[in-house]
């Protein structure tokens, strides 16, 4: 039989789940659907929750929610609480005094209820897990389906990312596209991908994808690059904002872990346990010029050359939803066969390349693997050899699961050179 604090427990987590699908901004009725499927979710000690966890959030101090949003948010929080009052369900008594002031507010002030305009842009964030290294290697195929120790399924305490974006703009790099979410899933899952080597995102957008891999996973460098100059403005602020929230009272949780790294390692590790070296870079597709700069040169930028630990290192290229242009292909498959050819002067660096792609167009995915052919490619679907989430985007089993609801329209593919092998069995 449960005791009363084992309820509560089971009601606070439910309420943490709540709490990350709202920071998200997914849709009100998604979040008011998770919210009722706590028992008596409508009675005074619940909606003391609700005050507490979705309303008083702390992140919300520092990334608050769209106004239109929260504004949305609270009224149909209302209007559910108040049909639950009114049919006495659930063990509710009335709606309490904190809630009905949040709408007091609203209708005082109505613009807050106005939807977003073309410039407008927020915050969205999430709560995701800084994970150890776990089991899957792409170089080794032996290893892929070795089962984990349990050690190696330890997660520490959660890093808040946040993300601003302006979704009515016209430029697509200012979204968060399905794919960025589970490519970033399917890296937390598998941690060994990014951790201590060398990240380089394609067309990053507003910077999710690499945001994980830098606070998250442990990469030793992240270089986030797209072409827009708008795009790589909103992706230098949120590089810029995540460094100076994770060094102050959001990174609460990781000063312990900084302290220790103080003591044994000193300051220099100590600050880049705290934040993480990231770089933003222009990168244009179709130049060469620019690609093969910045593909060949150091695996540290030249900015950052006063690390100790500048050495090569193995890499990974990333690109997620990037695939969406005919024309735009065969650069992109460029750039990623000239990241695969084999190292120069007795280099052993390896390189692995992950594209996570919507399936949308089946036509303009057909011309993206007729290009890859043509070019010396070969591309392995491995959708199903990272993903590990359950289905439900809210399931209590992935708490730090992005809310993705096209997620079965999304493919990881793994590319790499052609091969004879590959030639032979073609034949």
């Amino acid at each position: 039989m449960a005791t009363p604090d084992d309820n509560y427990a089971v009601a606070e987590n439910h309420m943490l789940q709540v709490q990350k699908l709202l920071r998200q901004q997914a849709p009100v009725a998604e979040v008011l659907r998770l919210l009722k499927q706590l028992p008596e979710w409508a009675s005074l000690t619940s909606q003391e929750r609700m005050h507490h966890f979705l309303l008083c959030d702390p992140v919300h101090d520092t990334f608050p929610l769209a106004p239109w949003y929260r504004a949305s948010f609270i009224r149909h929080l209302c209007l559910e609480l108040e049909e639950a009052v009114a049919k006495d369900e659930e063990g509710s008594g009335e709606v309490i005094e904190p809630i009905m002031r949040e709408l007091n507010v609203l209708l005082c002030q109505p613009t807050l209820n106005a939807e977003p305009g073309e410039l407008a842009a927020y915050f969205i964030t999430f709560e995701c897990p800084v994970v150890v290294p776990m089991y899957v290697d792409m170089d080794s195929s032996s290893s892929l389906h070795e089962e984990p120790d349990e050690q190696q399924l330890l997660q520490q305490r959660p890093k808040i990312l946040a993300t601003r974006i302006a979704p009515k703009e016209n430029a697509v790099g200012l979204k968060l596209w399905e794919a960025c979410y589970v490519l970033a899933e399917a890296l937390c899952s598998h941690p060994k991908l990014c951790r201590g080597r060398d990240v380089i995102e394609l067309g990053a957008g507003v910077g999710l994808l690499g945001l994980v891999a830098a606070y998250c996973l442990g990469a030793a460098s992240v270089t986030m690059t797209d072409v827009d100059d708008k795009v790589l403005l909103f992706l230098r602020t949120n590089v810029e904002f995540n460094a100076v929230a994770t060094a102050s009272l959001l990174a609460a949780d990781s000063l312990v872990a900084v302290h220790e790294e103080k003591e044994t390692k000193g300051e220099e590790a100590a600050a880049a346990a705290v934040v993480p070296l990231i770089e933003v870079a222009a990168l244009d597709w179709s130049r060469p010029v620019e690609y093969k700069a910045l593909l060949d040169r150091s695996t540290q930028p030249s900015s950052c050359t006063s690390r100790k630990d500048v050495k090569e290192r193995d890499r990974i290229i990333l690109a997620a939803d990037c695939i969406y242009d005919r024309e735009v292909i065969p650069a992109f498959v460029d750039v990623l066969a000239y990241s695969l050819q084999p190292p120069t002067g007795g280099s052993s660096r390896k390189t692995t390349v992950l594209v996570a792609s919507t399936m949308r167009d089946p036509e303009t995915y057909a011309y993206l693997e007729e290009v890859v052919r043509e070019k010396g490619l070969v591309m392995d679907d491995v959708t199903t050899m990272l993903g590990s989430q359950p289905p439900d985007p809210v399931s209590s089993h992935a708490p730090w699961t992005f809310y993705c609801p096209n997620r079965a329209a999304v493919r990881i593919c793994s590319f790499r050179l052609r091969s004879d092998e590959d030639e032979d069995s073609d034949k």
